[in-house]
């Protein structure tokens, strides 16, 4: 029973987090109607607490793996429906200026420094350069990249 729920488990997270996505993302295009003012932040807070819905609620019902790839749909899924419409840009750079420096503190914080030995950092180095090599970029390109 153990192995038939583990080789069926991942193919159902994935297709369960697909189908999930899809009817959140396709909620999000009726609610809240196109005309309603400030729709850009009603939009924003729905999608948040969506995801944040699907990522703990699919955690809890032992499908955790269900719960980011429905996000990832649901946003794709609803951004199709709105089209051109921006409104949700603005409210997403300001959350954005606050959470950036959060998502990478909790990042570092979950670094642990005495696994990493010389022969991980070569082998990461190793990696590294022959995917960028085989882009077709220079390593100096790589290293000293100029924005403009």
């Amino acid at each position: 029973a153990v192995v038939s729920t583990q080789s069926t488990g991942g193919p159902l997270e994935i297709v369960l987090g697909i189908l999930i996505g899809v009817a959140m993302g396709t909620f999000l295009w009726l609610i809240p109607p196109p005309r309603m003012e400030n729709i850009g932040r009603y939009r924003s807070i729905l999608i948040i607490s969506l995801a944040l819905f699907s990522v703990f609620g699919m955690s809890f019902l032992q499908f955790s793996g269900s719960g980011p790839l429905s996000v990832i749909v649901m946003s794709l899924t609803a951004v199709k429906g709105w089209g051109d419409d921006d409104t949700v840009n603005g409210f997403v750079d300001w959350l954005w200026f606050f959470g950036e420096p959060l998502l990478f503190g909790l990042v570092g914080r979950d670094i642990q420094l005495d696994l990493i030995t010389g022969h991980l950092l070569w082998r990461t180095l190793i990696v590294v350069c022959v995917f960028h090599s085989s882009s077709g970029s220079s390593l100096h390109s790589f290293l000293f990249r100029v924005q403009a």
